[in-house]
Order: C-alpha cells, then structure tokens, then sequence
C-alpha cells in the first residue's frame, strides 16, 4: 500500500480485550499506519494512548467532556491535514 495510512479511534476508552487491540495496534504500526486515539475524558486517553504507535507526540488525546467532542474530533482532521500535506 502507498500513501498515509491512518486509524482514528474515539471512545470513552473501554477496551474489552485490552491485550488483543495492542497487538493489533503494534502490527498497524510495523506496517507504517498511524493511530490517532481521543478518549472522552483523561482515564479513557490514557487507555487509549497504550494503542498508539510507539513515538507518536500527540498532546490533543483528551476530550474533556461532552462540550468538547467537536473540537475533539476536529483535531482529529487537522491532524491527518496536516500529514497529508507533508507538515505534520
């Protein structure tokens, strides 16, 4: 596959087979897709964070709370954006 390959999730962070989506992400990583995660709230960023790839610097992960999730979500096509055209 050529081109920018990418898998946005957004949750409220509730993983039922924890273990199975890491190794899912890891080999999405080895082949070169990035995963960009929102959770809706800090508890569900940080479980979602555990599937990014490993060097992602992605400071816009949490969604405050309801309010936000358009914003959250916004940020989520900026990012794909900004890689698409080479600067991000």
């Amino acid at each position: 596959m050529t081109g920018d390959r990418v898998v946005c999730i957004f949750s409220d962070g509730e993983i039922p087979r924890v273990g199975e989506a890491e190794r899912i992400a890891r080999e999405l990583c080895a082949m070169g897709v990035r995963i960009v995660v929102r959770g809706l709230g800090r508890g569900a960023a940080h479980t979602l964070a555990r599937l990014t790839c490993p060097g992602s610097d992605d400071d816009r992960q949490v969604i405050v709370d309801e309010a936000s999730i358009r914003a959250g979500i916004e940020s989520m096509a900026r990012g794909l954006t900004s890689r698409a055209n080479g600067s991000g």
